[in-house]
């Protein structure tokens, strides 16, 4: 990105991430420890395990999801009043990662629930198709703004998403959006 936008925009996109990252690692990291041995216990037994990720996919929606809409109110302007105006396309940057981490989430659960399953493989297959993604589309794009970059990573990710989704999915013997 700094190659391409330059080093103003990269700095940008960088506190864009770092504005919803500090979040989203707090709740998955907290998510992740809370959700792997419930789901470690019943990883032999399919439908045990769907019934558990139902449940917690449940449980932290009612936490995760009002505190990603909060996120979206306030982000813009709480950068604009807490930071110089030139850091302003941070904020709106944020937005698109905002909306990206609530589809993440939804999946996170079926996620999980492959790890417990001792398949982690596939997520790291869908972070190197998502990195060749990303990079491919900063070649064919070239963002110079703050918010197509992030709108470039973005899409990479919507891009191998499905793959995720349909990994979790069959693991657990259902459709691939039912995780």
């Amino acid at each position: 990105i700094g190659v391409i936008a330059g080093p103003a925009a990269l700095g940008q996109v960088h506190l864009a991430f770092r504005l919803v990252d500090s979040a989203r690692e707090l709740m998955m990291t907290a998510l992740w420890r809370l959700m792997l041995p419930g789901m470690a216990r019943c990883q032999h037994d399919r439908v045990a395990l769907l019934g558990c990720v139902d449940r917690q996919l449940g449980r932290f929606s009612w936490i995760v999801f009002p505190a990603c809409g909060r996120m979206l109110l306030a982000m813009v302007p709480m950068v604009d009043a807490l930071l110089p105006a030139v850091w302003a396309p941070s904020g709106q940057a944020a937005l698109p990662l905002i909306g990206l981490m609530v589809l993440v989430l939804i999946g996170f659960p079926g996620g999980i629930a492959l790890v417990a399953g001792g398949q982690p493989i596939f997520a790291l297959y869908t972070n190197i198709a998502g990195l060749v993604a990303v990079l491919a589309g900063l070649v064919m794009f070239r963002p110079a703004t703050p918010m197509a970059a992030v709108l470039v990573w973005t899409g990479a990710q919507l891009l191998t998403n499905p793959y995720n989704l349909a990994m979790n999915a069959r693991h657990l013997a259902v459709g691939w959006w039912r995780p």
